[in-house]
């Protein structure tokens, strides 16, 4: 059993507060009975999870997974998150990372679709798997929000900071348009919802002293985690909640340690043995600081 299970989206915000995803129903009543520690914390997805473990940055681990491949001259690497959205009057909504199909069939068809654009101003799209990655000849000065804060939202309507923050987003809109001209035809085939985009993010200058990145051995569900991570002899588990009865399956225990992630906070429940009694509600009435999360969580693996 890992030691440690992550659930990236387990706290969904409402009128009256946090509440549980009801894909947790099953476990409603073992995660009651649980000890409870609050903290404050940035939204993450999947790969931003496994990184703050591993203690790594996101990109890292990606640009790790393809530095055999990587092109001459690069001098900065993004994450590209495809996504599926949907027009509501005038603001597009993304929608869940967790409910969009990807796969590697996916990832080399988007790529030789787009670099023959990209490649005019010094950018490139290369896959592992099923994971994306943008290199660039030039560096970009933004810095767009983590796909955590775009999954299931509204797509941001406004550049994000840095001087470049307009340039980025007109390449974002650029390849929305080609997206849009040239559907795929094998995801239609198939029934799957079209990509309307790839939000680009997590940028990271290119650097000959970048650190080892050290393989924790990661049990997922997420496409992109997935091509990145070994799930043999697996300690952690980092799934939405969606996936998580393709990891553990109904009725049975889950690990010791939880970690229930919501939009600005977390929770980590822990087994005691006197279970809790009482208080329903999921909201924190105080929270640590997400500095000392990280600690905790590096301690438990």
């Amino acid at each position: 059993m890992p030691h440690l299970l992550v659930i990236t989206d387990a706290l969904i915000p409402s009128e009256k507060g946090e509440r549980i995803h009801p894909r947790l129903d099953p476990w409603r009543r073992e995660l009651l009975r649980r000890s409870r520690s609050w903290f404050e914390c940035d939204p993450k997805t999947a790969l931003e999870w496994y990184a703050t473990l591993a203690d790594v940055s996101p990109v890292g681990v990606l640009a790790s997974a393809v530095k055999e491949r990587m092109p001459d001259g690069v001098r900065q690497v993004w994450i590209a998150s495809p996504y599926h959205a949907q027009l509501i009057r005038d603001r597009i909504r993304v929608m869940p990372d967790s409910l969009f199909s990807w796969s590697e069939q996916d990832a080399r068809w988007i790529c030789e679709l787009l670099n023959p654009l990209l490649s005019e101003e010094g950018i490139r799209l290369l896959h592992h798997r099923a994971a994306l990655l943008l290199t660039c000849e030039n560096l970009i000065d933004a810095r767009p929000d983590s796909f955590a804060r775009v999954s299931g939202k509204m797509l941001p309507d406004q550049h994000s900071d840095g001087a470049d923050g307009g340039r980025l987003m007109r390449l974002m809109a650029e390849i929305q348009m080609l997206l849009s001209l040239k559907p795929a035809e094998h995801r239609k085939a198939s029934g799957e919802p079209d990509v309307h985009g790839l939000w680009i993010w997590g940028g990271c200058e290119v650097s000959d002293d970048s650190p080892e990145i050290v393989n924790l051995p990661v049990a997922t569900r997420n496409p992109l985690l997935m091509s990145l991570v070994d799930a043999e002899d697996a300690s952690v588990i980092i799934t939405g909640a969606e996936e998580l009865p393709q990891l553990v399956q109904e009725g049975a225990s889950l690990p010791k340690q939880l970690l229930l992630a919501g939009e600005r906070e977390v929770v980590v429940l822990r087994s005691v043995l006197i279970p809790r009694m009482g208080h329903t509600r999921w909201q924190p009435e105080s929270a640590g600081s997400e500095d000392g999360l990280i600690d905790m969580l590096r301690g438990l693996i």
